[in-house]
């Protein structure tokens, strides 16, 4: 399965620097475990996974190469700084 990952910079200085996350927009269709072996293959700190919710604007989940389960990653704060620049856009489209 090809997923599109997004590496964002969170926190740069001008155009260089930051944090660097892994941002996956619409991954409605992912399993945990399928994001976290894209987490796991992306190699940084932190993925963030967009998708849809049904009580909110968005869902977003976190997940880290180093976890050993299925299970997400409490809050993270690069990856939500980076998926920030990405979720209008997604959140836009999703409407309209």
């Amino acid at each position: 399965m090809l997923v599109d990952v997004q590496i964002v910079n969170a926190f740069i200085d001008g155009a260089t620097g930051g944090n660097p996350a892994g941002v996956v927009v619409d991954a409605n269709i992912l399993t945990a475990a399928q994001k976290l072996k894209v987490a796991q293959q992306v190699g940084l700190s932190e993925t963030a996974f967009v998708s849809a919710s049904g009580s909110a604007t968005i869902k977003l989940e976190f997940f880290t190469p180093r976890e050993r389960e299925w299970q997400q990653a409490h809050w993270r704060a690069f990856s939500t700084i980076s998926s920030g620049s990405k979720v209008e856009k997604y959140s836009s489209s999703r409407a309209g």
